[in-house]
Parts: C-alpha cells; sequence; structure tokens
C-alpha cells in the first residue's frame, strides 16, 4: 500500500522538507522512493524563442542541471543513512502534467509533497502543483507542512503519533479508511474520527462545536452518524487499533474538523475529497479544500477515482 512513494521536487529546501517523512514511511513499510522533478519547456523571458538555434542547447543544459540535482540530493539521502531503493526520474512538461502521467505510468502507491507556504496567511495559497496533484492524481497525496524555516534534517526520520480521519458516513470518504489504518499500524499511531453533522444550515463562523448530546431539534441525521462513527470506531478498535471518535454539530464541517484536530492533538489529518450524494460536505473546492489549507498540520487525501 506504501510501497511505491513519489516525492517531486523543485530544486527548493521546502519541496526536499517532505523528504525525511518519505524515507520514514519507506523504511517502515519496507517500499522504495521515487525522486521526480520536471522540466518544462519554458522559455526564459527575453532571451529566444523556440525556433531559435540555441533553443535545443538551453532545454538540455536544464534538463542535465536537474538530473544532476536529482542525483546530488539521491547522494545526500544515501549519505544522510536511507535504507530503502532510492531512483530519480527527469519528467518533461508542465509539472502537473508530468507527475500525474508519471504516477500513472509507473504505479505510484503514494505521493509526498510540501505545499506553497508554512505561515498562517501562506497556507491559504496552497500552491499550483500541490493543488493540481491534489485535483488529478489517483494516488492518496501526503501534504507535508514543515513548521520552521530551519535547514532539512535528512537524518531524521518523523513519526505520526495521531491520525484524525474526517468521515461523513459515505463509501466514498470511508474509501480513505485502508489508507489510515495502514498508516496507524506502520507508525503505532492512534486514530481518532470525527463528524460533523450538518442538515444544510449555513452556521457562523467562530462557533465553538458542540458534542451531538448537546443538540437539540431534530436528531434523526445526528443520531445516524453517531450510530455509524460508532461501529467504524468498534470495528477498528476489533482490528487491533486504538481508536476514539466524536461527532460534533452546530457549527461548519471544515470547521468542526479543524476545531477537532486541535482538540485531539492529531498531526495528521486524513480525509477524501468526495462524499456520497450532492448533501455531503467532503467535496474538494469547499470542505475538504478549506480543511486542507486550514489545517495546523499535515494532510493525507484519497480522491475518489469516481471524480
Amino acid at each position: 500500500m506504501y510501497r511505491r512513494i513519489l516525492v517531486p521536487l523543485d530544486g527548493s529546501p521546502l519541496a526536499e522538507s517532505a523528504l525525511p517523512f518519505a524515507l520514514s514511511l519507506a523504511e517502515r513499510s519496507q517500499g522504495e522512493i521515487h525522486l521526480a522533478q520536471a522540466v518544462a519547456a519554458l522559455r526564459p523571458f527575453g532571451m529566444f524563442e523556440e525556433t531559435d538555434p540555441e533553443w535545443p542547447e538551453w532545454m538540455e543544459s536544464a534538463r542535465t542541471r536537474t538530473a544532476n540535482y536529482l542525483a546530488e540530493v539521491r547522494q545526500r539521502l544515501e549519505s544522510a543513512g536511507a535504507t530503502s531503493p532510492i531512483q530519480t526520474h527527469l519528467l518533461s512538461g508542465p509539472p502537473v502534467r508530468a507527475i500525474q502521467e508519471f504516477v500513472l505510468r509507473q504505479g505510484i502507491d503514494q505521493v509526498v509533497m510540501t505545499t506553497h507556504g508554512r505561515g498562517r496567511f501562506q497556507r491559504m495559497w496552497l500552491g499550483s502543483v500541490a493543488d493540481g496533484v491534489l485535483r488529478s492524481v489517483p494516488s492518496p497525496v501526503f501534504l507535508w507542512r514543515e513548521p520552521g524555516d530551519d535547514p532539512v534534517q535528512l537524518e531524521s526520520r518523523p513519526a505520526p503519533q495521531c491520525l484524525l480521519v474526517a468521515l461523513d458516513g459515505s463509501e466514498m470518504a470511508e474509501a480513505i479508511l485502508p489508507w489510515a489504518e495502514e498508516l496507524a499500524r506502520l507508525f503505532s499511531a492512534s486514530i481518532a474520527l470525527v463528524g460533523v453533522a450538518s442538515d444544510g444550515e449555513e452556521f457562523a463562523a467562530g462557533v465553538t462545536p458542540r458534542p451531538t448530546g448537546e443538540v437539540g431539534g431534530d436528531a434523526a441525521p445526528i443520531l445516524r452518524l453517531r450510530s455509524y462513527m460508532e461501529r467504524t470506531a468498534k470495528e477498528l478498535g476489533r482490528r487491533g487499533l486504538e481508536v476514539e471518535y466524536e461527532v460534533l454539530s452546530g457549527v461548519q464541517a471544515h470547521e468542526g474538523i479543524l476545531s477537532e484536530q486541535v482538540r485531539s492533538g492529531a498531526d495528521v489529518l486524513v480525509l477524501s475529497t468526495r462524499g456520497r450524494d450532492p448533501r455531503t460536505r467532503l467535496l474538494l473546492g469547499s470542505v475538504a479544500d478549506k480543511v486542507i489549507r486550514g489545517s495546523e498540520g499535515h494532510v493525507l487525501v484519497h480522491r475518489d477515482a469516481g471524480e
């Protein structure tokens, strides 16, 4: 499940900050690391057109620099004690399309990459490549958030301690559970399940989520969701995992999920990008989009193949 792991790079320290976790994941799953960077046919502004004689030379130089960079990263990883097989790949074309085609061609199980920014306001912009990859590849994508500007410690092996899995009672949202379960087993992490009961009303921003036991009115949807969450938690528990769950109401879905991430202390938020029907709220571009951009921690996202 986590055997072929792709880490897209762009030559920046920010992109490289995903490498320690990717190595940690590969070593625990006995997987392999694939380092890849795309070289797009972009003309340097003010230099020459593609028809100019110097164009092929410039492109070849760019490909050589990129190949040398990937080889240098691989050498640094091996010098830092990496034990998993590492392969490098020089891709051609726009980054998102090149990554998508590579994932399909190579049968990549998991993409691990960083987002565009780290600060509170930077997180509002996910980064065009990360955003495009989330929307296009069939494999789950792990978005790593580096907490500071310190140099990347390639010798470190980060290990998640708690995974918060957002569910809405649908089979499509549930599709992420096998990945969450395997990740929890690999790192001996606990799992916290969260569901936000919503009747379609818009709630005021900043409302504090409340446990479903405190909600009034028509409780049937809430009780159904709570029953589903309880069954799911018990099933995971029977399989040897440490699991808790919470069902919230009286708050917009993304606010409830992010609030529960803080309360539970989860360092990884796990969710799918589709739900079962038009009433579902786990849709990339709505709830999932807001959760991914607003999360204080790392995010594991699964895009349902039916999208």
